[in-house]
């Protein structure tokens, strides 16, 4: 029976293969690594920039206005309607202190079926 012996250049080619594959997958969680970490730097600056103009937004109000009180209050979203309301007026007048009428005679009716409704002046203001 014969044995039949491999190339010793065999055994160094494998190795180094094995060696090359073994820094490819270290140099890719490297990279994988270094751009979570560079993600995560950038969130921490975003969120740092939004409290940082909040807290100036709010620093202006007290500043400009220093009797208004400014609430810890921050929208959480819409939320579903807890009851029903429908508002009806009719023949609704409104006289200012300096003889002024602003309204005369104004009738409606706002519904709550699901609608939004707004009334504005000329100015498109409420």
């Amino acid at each position: 029976m014969a044995v039949i012996e491999g190339d010793p250049a065999d055994g160094h080619v494998s190795m180094l293969l094995v060696a090359l594959i073994l820094l490819a997958v270290v140099a890719g969680i490297y990279w994988h690594v270094k751009r979570q970490l560079g993600r995560s730097s950038r969130r921490e600056h975003e969120m740092e920039v939004l409290s940082r103009s909040h807290d100036f937004a709010v620093h202006l109000v007290k500043h400009f206005t220093p009797s208004f009180k400014v609430q810890k209050y921050q929208f959480r979203g819409m939320t579903a309607a807890s009851g029903i309301l429908d508002i009806a007026f009719d023949d609704l007048s409104l006289t200012l202190g300096n003889g002024t009428r602003v309204l005369d005679g104004v009738s409606g009716q706002i519904s709550s079926s699901g609608s939004i409704c707004a009334i504005l002046g000329p100015s498109g203001s409420g």
